[in-house]
């Protein structure tokens, strides 16, 4: 019990951080004008949020998901993740490649 009390708080202060974060972040980023830093504050969100979701969706350890189940969450936390994202930072990134 104490480990999901931390796991929660942990994740709550991350969850807070990303939201609120882009926000604050008004300044242009540097190698691509087009950007803002809160754009690319933000493509870092699933990278850490998703496995925060993992470790709380697996925190019971006497009942571990199998392998469909742990794809499944995988599958819909990334479509979460990236359909969450603004396309035209989505673009700029794309575009400042090419």
């Amino acid at each position: 019990m104490h480990r999901l009390s931390r796991l929660i708080l942990l994740f709550s202060v991350a969850f807070t951080l990303f939201f609120v974060g882009p926000v604050l972040l008004n300044n242009q980023f540097v190698p691509y004008s087009l950007l803002k830093m809160g754009e690319i504050f933000d493509l870092l969100t699933p990278l850490v949020l998703i496995p925060l979701y993992w470790l709380l969706y697996q925190i019971d350890q006497d009942k571990a998901p199998g392998l469909s189940e742990s794809v499944i969450f995988l599958h819909l936390g990334f479509l979460h993740e990236v359909l969450q994202q603004n396309p035209i930072s989505l673009y700029c990134l794309w575009a400042a490649q090419n």
